[in-house]
């Protein structure tokens, strides 16, 4: 099981930050990014981050959190504007994706 930590440091927090305002702030990005659980903000929920540097500290945070039991298969970022938010949602494994601790 993995804990949430509200004082992780990262070292290249700038970085990510600069990195997701690339990607956001170019023009029609509210279109590019648009997600329809996200009001008010985009998300980069369609696009692969896995090969961008400046996310791998958050990858690897993750596996020293999770003690290497788990792998980072995805993820991705929302960005809101002022009042956004995320629609409330399920998150069901689908048949050809399923999360399992990387040794059992």
């Amino acid at each position: 099981m993995v804990h949430s930590h509200e004082n992780i440091k990262l070292s290249n927090k700038e970085e990510i930050l600069n990195k997701i305002n690339e990607k956001t702030n170019i023009p029609m990005s509210e279109e590019i990014l648009k997600h329809n659980l996200v009001e008010k903000g985009v998300s980069s929920y369609q696009f692969k981050l896995q090969g961008s540097d400046a996310f791998k500290p958050i990858i690897e945070t993750f596996k020293k959190l999770s003690k290497g039991n788990y792998e980072v298969i995805d993820f991705w970022f929302n960005k809101y504007n002022k009042e956004g938010f995320v629609k409330p949602h399920n998150h069901k494994p689908s048949n050809s994706l399923q999360l399992h601790p990387k040794h059992i």
